[in-house]
């Protein structure tokens, strides 16, 4: 049976195209973090402070967080090296990261549904 699930075209920050990107509200939480997110800059940084997230290490780790993709279909989605992606798994920063993140979107999840039974509950769901 063919799957007719609503699609929509996901635009990566390095103007790749993921054709067929699911709708829902993790595709959706996922690109609204990437498209808000400001990669941060080295200029003004002390050497040896560091700088932050890279937008294509935060895409990957958007990715590696978030969803069962593999780590060679996330480094090809996120335009980076395989190898890089698994260093950067084992990076004390990425792991902190990736734990925010998961939390984040989990509390997202049910705060939405709180929320959506409270309005059911008054009459009010749309």
């Amino acid at each position: 049976m063919k799957d007719v699930s609503p699609k929509f075209t996901l635009y990566t920050p390095h103007g790749r195209v993921i054709p067929d990107a699911p709708l829902g509200i993790l595709g959706g939480f996922i690109q609204e973090k990437l498209s808000t997110y400001i990669e941060p800059q080295r200029e003004g940084t002390p050497k040896g402070q560091t700088v932050g997230l890279s937008r294509p290490k935060y895409h990957g780790l958007l990715l590696t967080s978030l969803t069962a993709l593999s780590l060679k279909r996330v480094a090809q989605i996120a335009g980076v090296p395989l190898a890089s992606l698994k260093k950067w798994r084992t990076e004390e920063d990425f792991s902190s990261a990736s734990n925010a993140l998961q939390e984040e979107f989990s509390e997202g999840i049910f705060d939405r549904a709180a929320t959506g039974s409270w309005l059911a509950r008054e009459g009010r769901a749309g």
